[in-house]
């Protein structure tokens, strides 16, 4: 039994079960995620890539908020938590970015916390796709 990109059953279970287990990891209640997730992505990884915005003029990186409306992500407090993981993980929360504002983060808050990345804000980047 082959996946549609000829990967096989055994490693493809692995990429969801990793998959799971991220959503897990940010909070316990975004197993509700995972089907959504499991059917658009292959992997954490491609999610990420996907979903990485760069500012033209600033080089500062942040989550596309597309990822919100692409995963059904409707709740605040869980916007919230998205934006942070990204921000910890990969650095891609700037206090104004489009991600930020999504997620209804403040931006005093993200400084405080650690979770700004880059100097000058990412407002309207272009896409890392």
């Amino acid at each position: 039994d082959r996946w549609w990109l000829g990967v096989d059953s055994e490693t493809r279970r692995k990429f969801a079960d990793e998959m799971r287990e991220w959503l897990r990891g940010i909070d316990r209640s975004f197993s509700v995620y995972f089907a959504i997730m499991e059917e658009n992505y292959d992997t954490v990884d491609q999610i990420r890539r996907l979903y990485t915005v760069t500012d033209k003029r600033s080089q500062a990186k942040s989550l596309d908020p597309l990822f919100f409306e692409d995963n059904k992500v409707a709740d605040p407090a869980h916007r919230r938590l998205f934006v942070e993981w990204f921000g910890q993980k990969w650095g891609l929360t700037s206090p104004s970015s489009p991600s930020a504002r999504a997620a209804g983060v403040n931006g005093e808050a993200l400084q405080r916390s650690g979770l700004a990345a880059g100097a000058g804000g990412a407002g309207g980047g272009s896409e890392d796709r």
